[in-house]
């Protein structure tokens, strides 16, 4: 039993350091996606700039989350109050320590897949990858029927504040960030996490060979 259980944390941190990259690496290619989603529905017309100008605007703020020595945000072309100001630095804290934890975790996972090449085969050994693969298919499943709650309780979860509620009139930054948009990253997200399982599985299974 006990060998069961420190191959289930086996799984459990293959997961949460799948997990951490996918977030990461999200972050990083939003820029393009955020680019063919702003001319997709014509974003940048509905606030008055060029497609440019709004493609400069957003990658003002990818920078910022992840520029560990920038001060308080200031995005071109947009207005922002005191909240809006202090919930970018909450997302840039969680941003950088999740960067962190990515680093991290590229190391971690090599030795973890080295202890599971020595590990005996039972229940946890036979599941394990199933479970990694299947828990991310049942969030995108209540992403797709219920986002909109899911959206609410992310931030209820992660921010000690309610200042991720946005004022279109104080931060108008959130015209060009609705909700549909994110629920393109959590989508891309839980997608990169599977390749990243994918991967993991597949030098697993090659180097017990």
């Amino acid at each position: 039993m006990m060998i069961q259980i420190k191959q289930g944390a086996i799984f459990t941190l293959i997961a949460i350091a799948s997990l951490s990259l996918s977030i990461t690496l999200t972050a990083i290619v939003s820029i393009p996606i955020y680019d063919i989603y702003s001319q997709l529905n014509s974003l940048a017309e509905f606030v008055g700039l060029t497609h440019d100008q709004l493609q400069i605007s957003y990658r003002t703020i990818i920078e910022y989350l992840f520029h560990p020595f920038s001060s308080d945000i200031q995005i071109p072309y947009f207005s922002s109050s005191p909240q809006g100001v202090h919930h970018f630095r909450d997302v840039k804290l969680l941003i950088q320590v999740n960067a962190l934890f990515s680093l991290v975790s590229l190391v971690i996972i090599p030795k973890l897949i080295g202890v599971l090449k020595k590990a005996r085969r039972n229940i946890v050994m036979d599941n394990g990858f199933t479970i990694l693969y299947g828990l991310p298919l049942l969030l995108l499943f209540i992403i797709f029927i219920s986002f909109d709650r899911l959206f609410i309780l992310f931030h209820q979860i992660l921010f000690t504040n309610d200042y991720w509620l946005f004022d279109p009139q104080l931060d108008p930054i959130i015209n060009v960030l609705p909700e549909s948009y994110f629920m393109i990253l959590f989508v891309v997200a839980i997608l990169i996490y599977e390749g990243i399982i994918v991967l993991i599985n597949f030098i697993y299974k090659n180097a017990k060979k």
